[in-house]
Formats: structure tokens, sequence, C-alpha cells
């Protein structure tokens, strides 16, 4: 199941962690994420903030259906 990062504003996907072992370092943080793109979306130009939890979404099932 992936981990994307969207932009709140556009929706633009900013990253998208896929698998393990797509790096070595792992899924980023929101501040490693904002250092490695930058402060603002690339596509809208919107400035970027952490997200809270009520904008984080988790989409998906667990176990073996």
């Amino acid at each position: 199941m992936p981990i994307i990062y969207r932009c709140g504003s556009c929706g633009e996907t900013l990253f998208m962690f896929r698998t393990v072992g797509q790096d070595s370092f792992g899924v980023p943080t929101p501040d490693e994420l904002f250092t490695k793109i930058g402060p603002k979306c690339p596509k809208c130009g919107k400035r970027l903030t952490r997200p809270t939890l009520n904008r984080v979404k988790v989409i998906g099932r667990v176990g073996n259906k």
C-alpha cells in the first residue's frame, strides 16, 4: 500500500513511497520532504504546511480478503 504526499490545495502528488526497499531512507517525514522539494508546491505555488491528523487519510484494507 503506497504512502502518498499531496498538495492540500491543488492535489498534486508531491511524493509517493510505493514499497519497502524503494530507497535506503524509508518514508520521509513532512520536514524531510520540504527539504527535498522546497516550501511551496511545484505546481500551484501554495505554501506547504505539516499535515494535521484530520487531514491524513487512510485508504485501504487490512488482512487477506
